[in-house]
């Protein structure tokens, strides 16, 4: 609040507590309504903070004894006198207005609050109100649209003159007991509307609505909160240490506590309050609820118009609506513990030992090269021979896999431009992959058994897979794994897939060729994998037909699907269009060479045109491929950025 109003001198304040309910609202038989949590705070404190800080330096709390554990633990500050009374036995709202009156000075102005209220009214504007009526006692009823008076605010003014009409013991009623007494004396009983609803509630889903309430005071300035932040700009506060992912979507009004952990993905919508120590799992909504404090709610879950009580755990892919959710006692309650210390656990993944921090202590950089060094060598001795060996004389020998020596130097290009990533993930070592590697072993001693020189390669790509998650774990193994998948790339196709396809392409290769020659014009006869171009015969040989293009091709469009930024099944449709882009590619260098050896003489040319006309199309098939990116870019639009908070102003009639 921007000034403080003076202090309000012959004024005092009583806030009745009264008995714990039981049975009507399961969280009330708990914890009495006053005391639940408001910001970080009690209600009951947040409405004493309020009072002092309206002026008045005079507050007594009527409670009873069963609250006495809660009200001893709150601190009310320096400079004030705040008195608790608790009562043995009942002695209603008048006869409790008795007891705090009956010693004051006639000058006296008693200001009477219900403990559960969220968001009490204006002080000076009540005493204006109760002067201006001339009554010893004033009513204050609920903000109406007409003149009528409507529900009851549970505030009241009171001079000490009303005391002698009440009896000194025994219980007596404001309603029923004392106003009629005063009617029959002659005082004036004052009625009137306040300006805004008080925020008093009796049930969980009231409390839930006079939230609503309180945060449009808040954002209006009629209320304070210091250890809160407020956005510049717009209806969110938020506690010291809290912890919000950058995607986290935002409409307001929200209001988070201290040490609040919010993960990524997730939505919260207003009006909506977070207590204190509160763990959010990820892509998870809360909606028009009241979290308290130390719950938990598990990934991918969605709470609408609920109130937590404290401690309570909301298991992951939960849907709740317009329920109270509390956390129950004994084994149940055991449980509960268990589940959200397991969740919260993900929170300390910054404590965790990450690639970076291990590279970051005093020679922990130099072990870590050591042991990588020390595990490749281990890995190509085990493999030289006959794997690695025969590996390489594939792709000396064979022009159908020689793109394959350039995966392992793209591979470690594509581990290179996501260093940032993989050096932020933690390390979490996996020992019960070591299983997994035992049974790769023993698959690559059948392999060499049977000579089986597909399964011994089979063999490799799985026992790195398994090194991979079992040294890193797998937080960082699922950062890492498509370039894993990637490297499979450098090895040749099984035998029986390629005898399957090798016709079958071969076919393809000298139909399509002949299609297109005959659609330029050409006089073309296909006889079997011969072209007869105008008497000019072009030989379709097996090599030709198309097996290389399309490994290549494989090769450079899984590096294009890795390094480019594009949603999951944009990359899956580039990768699959792959195979009619290397199809099309290969039929446009068959026609080409048909006519080239149509026109040109000499075998030294026909043998350059060739041997070089397959890699001339590879810029060609690169470029459908970024033509195709970019209609893709063209027939949907993309985020260009990451919104953190997407922010709603909502009016009153909108909530």
């Amino acid at each position: 609040m921007s000034a403080k109003p003076p202090i309000l001198k012959d004024s005092k304040a009583l806030i009745l507590v009264g008995e714990p309910d039981f049975g009507r609202c399961p969280l009330a038989s708990r914890v009495h309504r006053a005391f639940w949590p408001l910001g970080g705070k009690p209600v009951l404190l947040r409405l004493v903070e309020h009072i002092i800080g309206q002026g008045i330096r005079r507050i007594e709390i009527c409670s009873s004894e069963r609250n006495r554990s809660e009200l001893e633990s709150l601190q009310f500050g320096s400079g004030v006198d705040v008195r608790v009374r608790f009562e043995t036995l009942p002695r209603g709202t008048a006869g409790t207005i008795h007891d705090v009156l009956v010693s004051e000075p006639p000058e006296t102005v008693l200001f009477v609050f219900n403990g559960a209220m969220m968001t009490p009214p204006c002080l000076s504007e009540l005493l204006e109100e109760h002067r201006k009526k001339g009554g010893r006692l004033t009513f204050f009823f609920q903000p109406t649209d007409t003149t009528d008076l409507s529900e009851d605010a549970e505030v009241y003014l009171c001079q000490p003159e009303i005391v002698r009409l009440i009896p000194s013991e025994g219980y007596f009623d404001l309603k029923e007991n004392l106003v009629p007494a005063l009617v029959k004396e002659g005082f004036v009983i004052a009625c009137a509307n306040l300006k805004r609803p008080t925020g008093t509630y009796r049930t969980w889903r009231e409390y839930r609505d006079s939230l609503r309430e309180y945060l449009i005071s808040l954002e209006n300035g009629d209320f304070y909160l210091p250890e809160f932040s407020k956005h510049p700009s717009i209806p969110f506060w938020t506690g010291e240490n809290v912890q919000i992912a950058p995607t986290v979507s935002v409409i307001g009004p929200v209001l988070i506590g201290k040490n609040t952990v919010i993960k990524e993905g997730s939505f919260l919508f207003g009006p909506l309050m977070i207590e204190s120590d509160v763990w959010i799992g990820p892509h998870s909504t809360v909606s028009a609820s009241i979290l308290g404090p130390q719950t938990t709610v598990g990934a991918d879950s969605y709470i609408d118009r609920c109130v937590l009580g404290k401690g309570a755990v909301i298991a992951p892919r939960t849907e709740a609506s317009d329920q109270l959710i509390v956390s129950s006692q004994g084994k149940t309650a055991n449980l509960k513990e268990k589940i959200r210390r397991r969740l919260v656990r993900r929170e300390q993944l910054p404590q965790e030992t990450t690639l970076s921090s291990l590279l970051a202590r005093p020679w922990g950089g130099g072990w870590a090269v050591l042991l990588s060094g020390l595990i490749l060598a281990v890995l190509i001795t085990v493999y030289w021979n006959p794997t690695l060996i025969d590996l390489w004389r594939v792709w000396m020998r064979s022009d159908e896999y020689s793109s394959g020596i350039l995966v392992p130097f793209l591979a470690a290009y594509l581990v290179w431009v996501r260093k940032k990533t993989l050096l932020d993930c933690p390390i979490r070592p996996f020992p019960p992959a070591f299983f997994m590697l035992l049974s790769v072993q023993i698959l690559r001693l059948g392999a060499l058994l049977i000579g089986s020189g597909t399964l011994e390669r089979l063999s490799f790509f799985l026992t790195i897979g398994s090194l991979l998650w079992m040294i890193l774990g797998w937080p960082c193994f699922k950062k890492i794994y498509p370039i894993w998948l990637y490297l499979y790339l450098m090895f040749p196709l099984p035998k029986f897939v390629e005898w399957k396809i090798t016709i079958p392409l071969q076919k393809w290769a000298t139909v399509s060729a002949v299609f297109c020659l005959e659609t330029l014009g050409f006089n073309v006869i296909r006889e079997g994998n011969i072209i007869n171009i105008d008497g000019t015969l072009v030989a379709v040989a097996e090599a030709c037909n198309g097996l290389r293009m399309l490994t290549a091709f494989f090769v450079v469009s899984g590096f294009i699907v890795l390094i480019c930024k594009r949603p999951l099944w944009e990359k899956v449709l580039i990768f699959v269009s792959s195979v009619p882009i290397a199809l099309l590619c290969n039929t446009v260098r068959l026609a080409l060479t048909a006519v080239a050896f149509l026109y040109l003489e000499g075998r030294d040319w026909e043998k350059i045109f060739h041997d070089y006309g397959g890699l001339a199309m590879m810029p060609l098939a690169v470029a459908l491929t970024v033509l195709e990116l970019w209609f893709l870019s063209k027939l949907f639009i993309h985020p260009t950025e990451t919104v953190s908070l997407i922010v709603h102003r909502r009016t009153k009639n909108e909530l």
